[in-house]
């Protein structure tokens, strides 16, 4: 019985959001990439957004663990985001080890 307004986890949902992962690392990636290269996050914010926003639907209606996931994730963005816009020097760690949470993820999934 599903509560009204919720979507039953299915296996389709489990993979739609795994996959919305695994495509998020790897934007994340090349986001990092030209970070590196020297483009500044202002250059970069609306590309940040545009993953967050993707992998935000994913989560959509979720219950449970993969709300409490979405309330993790969601954090570790906007202090990306404030690590950016304050210019600190830890905005590429805080990029990598976000980066580092979805490969580490998709490895664990997948075995």
């Amino acid at each position: 019985n599903t509560p009204p307004g919720t979507m039953p986890l299915t296996g389709d949902t489990l993979m739609e959001r795994d996959t919305a992962r695994a495509q998020a690392a790897i934007e994340l990636s090349a986001l990092e990439t030209r970070a590196k290269a020297g483009e500044t996050y202002d250059t970069l914010a609306e590309d940040f957004a545009d993953v967050r926003a993707r992998l935000a639907a994913s989560y959509e209606n979720t219950e449970g663990a993969a709300a409490d996931e979405w309330t993790e994730l969601s954090a570790d963005f906007d202090a990306l985001e404030a690590d950016a816009r304050a210019g600190t020097s830890t905005f590429l760690d805080s990029l990598s080890n976000l980066i580092a949470r979805f490969s580490a993820d998709v490895r664990v999934e997948s075995e």
